[in-house]
This record gives structure tokens, sequence and C-alpha cells, in this order.
């Protein structure tokens, strides 16, 4: 009896747990939308052509600029990012881009 208390109140937990995460994910998401948005408002639309910034998809299945591209881009577009991480706050996250 003691076996099926304890299961069932596992399979709550992880259901919690799993119900919380997607929402949690897609806030995430939503915010490097929001980041890509003021990128574009800032530097134009077509921006990452040209300044050959690569976009990859991140661990919360939204796009985002390589760290590595932005580190070598002229310095309004890193500002410019700098700026944008910090008004849709997925500077709070961490970046999921290696490259």
């Amino acid at each position: 009896m003691n076996l099926r208390y304890s299961s069932l109140s596992l399979c709550f937990a992880l259901f919690a747990t799993c119900t919380l995460a997607a929402p949690i994910d897609s806030d995430i998401a939503d915010r490097y939308l929001d980041l890509n948005s003021c990128m574009d408002q800032a530097m134009g639309k077509g921006w990452q052509r040209r300044y050959d910034i690569h976009m990859l998809t991140n661990r919360w299945g939204a796009l985002e600029a390589s760290q590595a591209d932005v580190d070598s881009a002229p310095q309004a577009v890193r500002v410019t990012a700098l700026r944008c991480r910090r008004e849709t706050t997925p500077a709070s996250q961490p970046s999921s881009m290696s490259q």
C-alpha cells in the first residue's frame, strides 16, 4: 500500500515538472523572438547577411545569432546586441550557443 502511494506521488511530481517546464521554455523562446525583433528594428532587416552573422537554433528552439560571429562583428552590432539582450532579458539566460 505504501508503495502505491509513493509511486502515485512520484507520478504527480513528474507530471507537474513536465507541465511547468513547457511554459518556461516557450517564454524564453518568445524572448529570443523579441531579441531578434529588436535587432531587426535597430540594424534593419537583413542585418545578419550584411554582417555575415549566422543564426543558429538554440536549446529552446529559437533562432539566436552565433556568439562567435557577434564577437567578431563591428562594434555597432556588438553594442546593439548587448542593448537588445538587456531590453528583452534573455541575457539572464545562459546562451546556448557555443559557436
